[in-house]
């Protein structure tokens, strides 16, 4: 499948370590959403993801691969609308709790829900995690941890 991603960085950080966060994805995935953090640390709502996007493209990454979103829940919101069945999406973000709940609720256009899998935490009570692994839920959401 696909491999999407979205990818910011902090706005505090220097512009070299900006630069090499787009560098060390580029030529990895066939879709790059770039985004800023909600907390911008005195960057403009633009900036971040202009300047990963400008240095995936110097990286030989196809603009047309690129899209610059200033907006996290828009660019998760837009990944998970581009993403099909067995795709990879990796999100890159600071509102964690934020994307699980935007992963967990997400129907694509036009899908119903298959019966029972409405609930208050938006999974089914029925899927069993892997072997090994518990569901957790805490102030952050519903998450996959190994047993300990």
């Amino acid at each position: 499948g696909k491999r999407i991603v979205c990818l910011t960085c902090p706005g505090d950080r220097r512009d070299p370590d900006i630069r090499a966060i787009a560098r060390a994805a580029a030529g990895k995935f066939d879709r790059y959403l770039c985004h800023a953090d909600d907390d911008r640390r005195g960057r403009g709502p633009a900036e971040v993801p202009d300047m990963i996007r400008d240095e995936l493209i110097a990286c030989g990454v196809s603009p047309g691969q690129i899209e610059a979103i200033p907006d996290e829940v828009e660019s998760i919101d837009r990944a998970l609308n581009l993403a099909a069945r067995d795709d990879l999406v990796l999100m890159f973000c600071a509102g964690i709790a934020r994307a699980w709940k935007r992963i967990i609720y997400f129907r694509p256009e036009g899908a119903a829900s298959a019966p029972g899998q409405e609930t208050q935490s938006g999974l089914d009570p029925t899927v069993e995690p892997p072997e090994g692994f518990v569901l957790v839920r805490d102030e952050r959401g519903v998450w996959i941890a190994p047993k300990s």
